[in-house]
C-alpha cells in the first residue's frame, strides 16, 4: 500500500494517478460512513450514490487543505470533513423536521494555534497554478459542451438536482416520480461525470 502522504504530495503535485490511489484506500471508511447515515436516516438508501459522490468531493477537498502541522492524521482530519459534509446533505434532504445530528463536528475545531484559538486550514489558491487552471478550463468547456447538447427535460433535472432539490421537490416541479427523477438524474451524473473527468 502506498504511502497516503506521498499521495497527498504527489496529487497536489498534479499526478493523475495519485488522488483515486488515495481515494481507493480511504474509499472502504467512506461506505462505513455512508452506511451509517442511511441507516439512521429512513428513506435515504435512494441517495446513497449522492452520498458517496459527496464523500469523494470531500476527500478532494482535504487533500488540498490538510496540512501535517494541524495535529491529526491526514485519515482523522479527511473524516471530519466528510462527516461534516455527509451531515449538512442530510440536513438539506431531509423531510422531517424532528431527527437531530449530535456527530457533526464545527468547522472551528479542525486546527488550534499555540494560543489555544481556532482557525481553519490556510487555503492556497490553486487557480494560481497554470496546469491546474488550464484543466479546469478544460472542465469547464466540456461541461458547458454537454450541456448545451442536453435536451431540455434533461436541462431541468439538472438543474434541479444542482439547487440541491430532494427527489421529492423535483419531482413534483417536474412532474415525474422520486424514481423517476432519480433515474434520470444518476443517468445525467454519470455523463456528467465521465465527460467532465475524462473527456468521453
Amino acid at each position: 500500500m502506498e504511502n497516503p502522504y506521498e499521495l497527498i504530495y504527489l496529487s497536489r503535485t498534479g499526478d493523475e494517478d495519485a488522488f483515486p490511489a488515495l481515494l481507493h484506500q480511504i474509499e472502504p471508511l467512506l461506505r462505513v460512513e455512508v452506511n451509517r447515515l442511511i441507516s439512521a436516516n429512513e428513506g435515504f438508501e435512494i441517495y446513497r450514490e449522492d452520498m458517496l459522490m459527496e464523500s469523494y468531493i470531500s476527500v478532494y477537498d482535504a487533500v488540498n487543505a490538510y496540512r501535517e502541522d494541524i495535529g491529526a492524521g491526514f485519515t482523522t482530519f479527511c473524516m471530519r470533513v466528510v462527516r461534516n459534509r455527509l451531515c449538512c446533505f442530510v440536513r438539506r434532504n431531509l423531510t422531517s423536521r424532528s431527527v437531530r445530528f449530535h456527530r457533526t463536528v464545527p468547522l472551528e475545531d479542525y486546527t488550534s494555534d499555540p494560543d489555544g484559538e481556532t482557525r481553519m486550514p490556510e487555503q492556497r489558491d490553486r487557480l494560481s497554478e497554470p496546469v491546474y487552471a488550464m484543466r479546469m478550463n478544460q472542465a469547464a468547456e466540456r461541461l458547458d459542451h454537454i450541456i448545451s447538447r442536453m435536451k431540455p427535460r434533461d436541462r431541468e433535472v439538472l438543474s434541479a438536482w444542482m439547487d440541491g432539490k430532494t427527489y421529492r421537490q423535483a419531482g413534483q416541479e417536474l412532474s415525474m416520480t422520486e424514481r423517476q427523477f432519480g433515474s434520470r438524474k444518476e443517468r445525467i451524473r454519470k455523463k456528467v461525470i465521465n465527460t467532465v473527468l475524462h473527456g468521453d
